[in-house]
């Protein structure tokens, strides 16, 4: 495959990490050039920007114009807005970039795709069907290219990702992400209700309950991997605390003697990454000690209410719904 031309950024000698940044309709790899001494990276931290020049084609919203596209937008319509061939041949540039900073000696975990807009769909549908263990994905403004996909997706569900858009976008309006939001949050609420109603609720059930909350939120804990360097923490020797503050446990190499950590088991961790992967009518079937219970249950409380700032609606649900039913909540 033939590689775009980019532009390349080095914030220091030996990189020891990539990001791969696309661009979005109209615009070239130089966009977010400037954006890069912005950050103000640690010397400590090297790493090299990658921005490719998207293809030139002609854009059907635009009258057939060519100008650089990663793809056709042949409509504004939230559904079958991008021309799907075109989405899957700039997936296919995008990987091929990923491999080139693996052969150029970066790792793939140490490598984040990033993209504005119609380059962020570009980096959320590679995100969502690359081999590869990634870094992390990056997605400003932008929007799901090929939705019915999405489901059949084969990429790692532990990629950190993150992802904003503007409030007044007059471009990509932000109602695509609020009405998944709103979807995301009433099959949780429809799926609470049946296992409620369907069993007494204790506080293993609660606890797991109020974490499924905060995912369908969109405000769900690391679990797995240290917030400052990354890695599993289950690999290193040694105790493990969480970082409330972080969103997530910081493994014995990274946490410095201070306040500020919880203690935690990496069985508590597990437990709740568990308590992720099952079905909502299937979470009474996960055990817990009584110690992880008050590990679990004590974490993800001071979880959210430090990154809500207030008590959840999901929590007053619960106590509603839970007295309602004639439930206790322990």
């Amino acid at each position: 495959m033939n590689l775009p031309e980019c532009v390349e950024v080095a914030t220091g000698s030996a990189p020891v990490g990539s990001v791969i940044w696309l661009h979005g309709l109209g615009a070239d790899g130089h966009d977010f050039e400037p954006i890069v001494p912005e950050l103000r990276l640690p010397q400590d931290l090297p790493l090299r920007f990658v921005f490719p020049h998207a293809p030139i084609r002609p854009v059907t919203i635009n009258g057939g114009m060519h100008m650089r596209a990663w793809y056709d937008i042949v409509s504004l319509d939230s559904e079958g807005r991008a021309d799907a061939d075109g989405v899957r041949e700039s997936t296919a540039i995008l990987e091929g970039l990923i491999a080139r900073e693996i052969e150029r000696g970066i790792a793939a975990e140490k490598i984040v795709i990033a993209g504005f807009s119609m380059g962020g769909a570009i980096a959320i549908h590679t995100a969502l069907h690359t081999s590869h263990q990634l870094a992390g994905l990056m997605a400003l403004s932008t929007y799901l290219a090929i939705p019915d996909e999405v489901e059949t997706s084969s990429g790692s569900r532990e990629l950190p990702v993150f992802m904003a858009h503007g409030r007044v976008d007059p471009v990509v309006p932000p109602e695509g992400g609020a009405q998944a939001d709103t979807r995301r949050l009433f099959s949780f609420a429809l799926g609470a209700l049946k296992t409620v109603s369907d069993r007494p609720v204790d506080a293993r059930l609660r606890t797991l309950l109020e974490l499924r909350a905060l995912e369908a939120l969109g405000l769900c804990p690391e679990l797995r991997r240290c917030v400052r360097c990354g890695e599993d923490v289950g690999v290193r020797a040694g105790d493990v605390r969480f970082r409330v503050a972080d969103g997530g446990p910081v493994c014995a190499g990274c946490a410095p003697p201070a306040e500020g950590f919880l203690p935690v088991q990496l069985g508590t961790l597990r437990s709740l990454e568990q308590g992720l992967h099952f079905e909502l009518d299937q979470l009474h079937r996960l055990v817990l000690s009584p110690q992880i219970l008050a590990e679990a249950r004590g974490l993800v409380t001071r979880f959210q209410r430090f990154h809500v700032g207030v008590e959840l609606r999901s929590e007053r649900f619960l106590d509603e719904m839970l007295g309602s039913a004639g439930f206790r909540a322990t």
